[in-house]
């Protein structure tokens, strides 16, 4: 899934999106980062990911606490909407999965 995607569903596809925030990280890099980052776009997708994951997983734990904090309070209050909902627009793991 791209940044793109995440930021706005109907982006998901959109080349325009994607070329943005490609020009966006390129400019604030100095030249051995873009030289390394346009080596990283040309991988294959799975690369991509793969390498993707090996560097979130270099970044030191303090950063992933942080990151767990906000994660654990983003989730308290969606579940605090959900049952103040009474559970109104839930769909199943299953449909979820379809939609995608």
């Amino acid at each position: 899934m791209s940044l793109c995607s995440w930021i706005d569903d109907s982006a998901a596809n959109s080349r325009e999106c994607s070329e943005a925030l490609t020009i966006s990280v390129v400019h604030t890099m100095n030249p051995t980062r873009e030289s390394v980052w346009e080596a990283a776009l040309g991988l294959p997708e799975e690369d991509r990911a793969a390498l993707a994951e090996a560097l979130l997983e270099s970044l030191s734990p303090a950063n992933e606490v942080a990151d767990d904090d906000a994660l654990v309070a983003e989730l308290d209050a969606r579940f605090a909407d959900f049952e103040a909902s009474g559970g109104e627009g839930a769909i199943s793991w299953d449909e979820l999965k379809q939609r995608q």
